[in-house]
């Protein structure tokens, strides 16, 4: 899967929170856990992190104990093992959650509800947008930011900017310069996909397959069967849609 993105969509409600979720979570996470007050949020806290773990595991073909994180300034997780050339991103919004995961390259992935609301800085209320509207513009946006590990605030400039090419021309991420590919999304979501540099970016796009442990409540999730696309392969006929 080389120059290949995988995004695997799950449903974080239906993915459960059980001890074999918990046992993927490592230290951090299982600090952050602890800070989640309401019960609901905390539940999808555990499915979207225990799914990202398991689906750099089953990329890798490895174990999903031997996965381990590093964190940027910023909290963006990076590979650490077992091969630190995987990029991963992360997204999440209500019950839905995207997971991206390649090699090489440097990659965001942004997931939103196509009716959650933003409280935006003044200097960019009213800006115009690109195309598909605020929602969509936002998933361009913050793709790009989090595929270079930088701050919200930094990308904001972006709004403007269509899938394709994207350059940014001031601020902090000035010459910095993506591809970014506006996917399908569950219902009432947007989602966008951004690799570092211009090449296009190529996506195998489906859904997250979770183990029988996770349904059934048992022990173990050792399954490492490759993950299969349940949503047709992406290529260059929908580059940028």
């Amino acid at each position: 899967m080389t120059g290949i993105v995988l995004v695997r969509y799950l449903d974080l409600d239906r993915c459960g929170d059980g001890p074999a979720q918990r046992r993927l979570l490592d230290e951090d996470e299982l600090a952050r856990l602890g800070r989640i007050a309401v019960p609901r949020t905390a539940a999808r806290f555990v499915a979207a992190h225990a799914a990202l773990r398991l689906t750099v595991a089953r990329y890798c073909g490895v174990p999903p104990g031997r996965v381990r994180w590093t964190r940027t300034p910023n909290g963006m997780p990076l590979v650490a093992a077992p091969d630190p050339e995987v990029r991963v991103s992360l997204s999440h919004t209500g019950r839905h959650a995207a997971v991206a995961v390649t090699r090489g390259r440097g990659i965001g992935i942004d997931l939103e509800g196509a009716g959650e609301p933003r409280r935006l800085p003044s200097s960019v209320r009213g800006m115009p947008v690109g195309p598909g509207g605020f929602p969509a513009a936002w998933t361009r946006m913050e793709a790009c930011v989090k595929a270079v590990g930088g701050r919200l605030t930094e990308g904001l400039p972006l709004l403007t900017a269509a899938p394709g090419v994207v350059r940014a021309e001031h601020g902090a991420l000035a010459g910095t310069t993506w591809y970014v590919r506006q996917l399908a999304a569950p219902p009432g979501c947007a989602a966008a996909l951004a690799g570092v540099g211009p090449a296009p970016v190529a996506v195998d796009l489906g859904r997250f397959r979770p183990p029988v442990a996770w349904r059934s409540g048992q022990p173990g999730t050792s399954e490492r069967k490759p993950e299969t696309s349940s949503v047709k392969r992406s290529g260059s006929s929908t580059h940028g849609r």
